[in-house]
């Protein structure tokens, strides 16, 4: 649970959330949804503001850091879904218990 400092951290950075999710967005394949990505960002978002110390340094920052880390992640999630979600013959009946 965030603090009301923290809240507002959230609340004043979402434009720079968005717009990095949309700057990613534009570097992507097109099948790529601008809603989960803005949501990867979102989430990098809270979670910046939620282990930001104010002792080190600029927010923004250390929050722009954290959402371009969180969609990075969210990236590489997507790219092994389809790995293992990739059956052919034999390995695909063998997946469903057959």
């Amino acid at each position: 649970m965030l603090n009301s400092y923290k809240q507002g951290l959230v609340v004043d950075h979402l434009p720079m959330a968005k717009s990095i999710a949309y700057y990613k967005k534009c570097l992507l394949p097109y099948h790529i949804d601008i809603n989960e990505i803005n949501s990867a960002a979102y989430f990098g978002l809270v979670e910046a503001a939620d282990r930001f110390d104010i002792k080190k340094g600029q927010f923004a920052s250390y929050a722009r850091y954290r959402i371009k880390g969180a969609i990075l992640d969210y990236l590489r999630d997507l790219e092994r879904c389809p790995i293992l979600l990739d059956f052919s013959g034999d390995d695909a009946n063998m997946a469903v218990g057959g």
